[in-house]
This record gives C-alpha cells, structure tokens and sequence, in this order.
C-alpha cells in the first residue's frame, strides 16, 4: 500500500503542475509524463505487467489519440500525460477523467452561456480540471487504504 501512496503523491504533483503550466501557458511539459513513466517503473517494476496499470493507460492513450486525430478536442500534452497517470494511479483514472470532464463540461456549458457563444467554441484547458479529478480520486484511494487497515 505504501507504493499506492507514493504513486497517487507523485501523480498530485506532477499533476499540479500540469496544471499550472496548461492554465497559463496552453501547454504540458513533456517532462511531466517522462516522470510519471520512470516512477512507475520505479514503484511498480514487473509489477506493470501485472497490476493491469500497463493495459489501461495503453487503451487510454489510444482513445485520446483517436479523439485528437478526430475531433481535434485535445492537444499533443494531454494525449501523452493522462495515460502516463493511469501508469501510476491504475483504475483511479478513471474516477479522475470522469470528475475533470464533468466539471470541465459543466464549466464551459457556464462560460459559454455568460459570454451567449457556441459551447464548441469554447477552448480550455483540461489539466486544471483532471487536476481537480486527481485530488478527488486520491481522496477515494486513500479513503479506501485506511478503511481497509482500521
């Protein structure tokens, strides 16, 4: 369980950053997701292959990728840092995506209403809300970790 909190700190804090830098900048470093992929082998080793984490940020990756090609609803830095999450975090993320996206969404049908435009022509930034996601989620996770042990 230690290695869950060590995962679930450094994805807070890489996604913190994220966010920070998609906010003010409109982009993600690549270094974040380089970091999520080497803490993972860190913590996690064979275990990867074993734990499922691998599995689900590969299937995430190439929904993203799909929807970026597609529908041009996400940018280069979002595609390669939310599996790079799903590395660390495993079935949290998507308990993350599910909560960023609806505050995300919620957020823009607000915006868009006030400024009287189309929802579509609203650009955000995503990190912030998956930010926002990943705090919910770790709460869960760690929620669930001292349930278990009491």
């Amino acid at each position: 369980m230690i290695k869950m909190f060590i995962a679930l700190g450094i994805a807070l804090i890489t996604t913190t950053i994220a966010g920070y830098y998609d906010y003010k900048k409109n982009v993600v470093p690549d270094i974040l997701w380089a970091i999520n992929l080497i803490a993972s082998i860190i913590i996690f080793r064979l275990e990867l292959l074993k734990n499922g984490h691998l599995q689900i940020a590969l299937m995430i990756f190439f929904v993203m990728l799909l929807v970026a090609l597609l529908l041009k609803a996400f940018d280069g830095g979002d595609v390669k840092y939310i599996p790079s999450i799903a590395l660390l975090t495993g079935e949290y993320i998507g308990l993350t995506i599910l909560i960023g996206g609806l505050i995300e969404i919620v957020y823009a049908y607000i915006r868009s209403y006030i400024k009287k435009e189309s929802i579509w022509a609203t650009k955000l930034p995503t990190m912030p809300f998956i930010f926002i996601g990943m705090l919910a989620s770790s709460g869960f996770e760690i929620y669930n970790i001292i349930k278990l042990y009491m």
